[in-house]
């Protein structure tokens, strides 16, 4: 097998990025030809200014010890911007419970990631770590603060992790190394994807494990659309499920020009269906399971009222094999075409005829 890191595309984006300045940026690929980007980076959203008495939990030195003004809730997103823009819309990736943005960029196994498909077929991508995770800080002081002794051992943030329990839940197979017929994740390679699971504040800050937003992921994502947007809004698992709390807070079609949630665990409730009447819905499930039971109800309400809902189960189109991390895949790119096709025909196809 290839060395993942020596080939990986992104990698290559960004050194030639830096050594190209301006330049387009040429990204090779062993089967597909180079992937040509006007642009590659990064920045962040969001965020609040928070005042702190220390800056760590345990006494370093004065020098570290002063009072200061900290940076929290920001979220972390990066970007590919294609030489040659085929769409009008970008798309926004946010990933699911114990995960990052590695979730859309290189496969376990080396293969490209749905972020480098998109850009391929003309769409510009961005791609998120959720406020509270990854390279988007944590607010310290909930750890540091107990620490200190200065709160209660029982107001400690409650972090929510996983490693091998993953094989079951994501149905790669009924227990740990027993793999479902026919799935199609790259099994040879599931000890790099365990090495992309990390630790998710995401239960605590919402107060409750329903997978629902929170305000500060709820913030960030609309600022993100707020400077980018309107676009594609592509949640996985808990960042599909978190659509719903997202949309309903502010629920515009300049921010939204669709949303695609990938087992989110339901569609909306029934009640939001009219805030989706401009805003294209598609709910996609993969092999192993059924769509949620609440999915007819909610697409046939939106369509009651002229909206654009779907609910598409893959084995219903002759897709099969596909678990919970689908875009990690080996028939990833097959699955990204069927989101792309939605999006061509629901959102794009539909907005010039209105």
């Amino acid at each position: 097998m290839r060395n993942a890191h020596q080939f990986s595309p992104l990698v290559r984006a960004a050194v030639l990025a830096a050594a190209a300045f301006a330049l387009p940026v040429a990204v090779a690929d062993d089967d597909k030809g180079p992937l040509v980007l006007e642009k590659f980076g990064s920045f962040f959203v969001g965020g609040k200014d928070v005042a702190v008495p220390y800056r760590s939990g345990r006494f370093i030195s004065p020098t570290y010890e002063a009072p200061d003004v900290l940076k929290i809730d920001q979220m972390y997103v990066q970007y590919m911007i294609p030489m040659q823009r085929r769409h009008r819309y970008p798309v926004v990736f946010a990933h699911g419970a114990w995960h990052t943005g590695k979730t859309w960029e290189e496969t376990p196994d080396g293969r490209e990631g749905w972020v480098n498909y998109f850009a391929r077929q003309g769409f510009s991508t961005y791609w998120v770590d959720k406020t509270w995770r990854a390279r988007s800080a944590f607010n310290a002081q909930t750890i540091n603060a107990v620490a200190r002794g200065d709160a209660d051992v029982s107001t400690l943030p409650n972090i929510y992790v996983t490693g091998q329990q993953g094989w079951a839940a994501f149905r790669f197979g009924p227990s740990f190394g027993v793999a479902n017929p026919g799935v199609q994740f790259p099994l040879e390679a599931v000890d790099e994807y365990f090495k992309q699971l990390v630790p998710d504040f995401s239960e605590w800050l919402r107060g409750s494990p329903i997978a629902q937003t929170y305000p500060a992921m709820t913030a960030a994502a609309h600022a993100l659309l707020t400077k980018i947007g309107p676009a594609v809004y592509v949640g996985h698992s808990q960042g599909g499920a978190e659509i719903a709390g997202i949309v309903r807070a502010r629920p515009d079609p300049a921010l939204f020009a669709g949303v695609i949630s990938v087992e989110g665990g339901a569609c909306p409730p029934v009640e939001d269906a009219p805030l989706y009447k401009n805003i294209p819905f598609l709910y996609v499930t993969g092999d192993f399971t059924s769509p949620p039971a609440n999915c007819p109800a909610f697409v046939d309400a939106l369509k009651s009222l002229g909206g654009s809902g779907t609910s598409l189960h893959l084995p219903d189109i002759g897709i099969k094999g596909n678990d919970h991390m689908m875009m990690l895949d080996k028939n990833n790119e097959q699955v990204a075409q069927v989101l792309i096709d939605w999006v061509v025909k629901e959102v794009e196809a539909r907005e010039a005829d209105h």
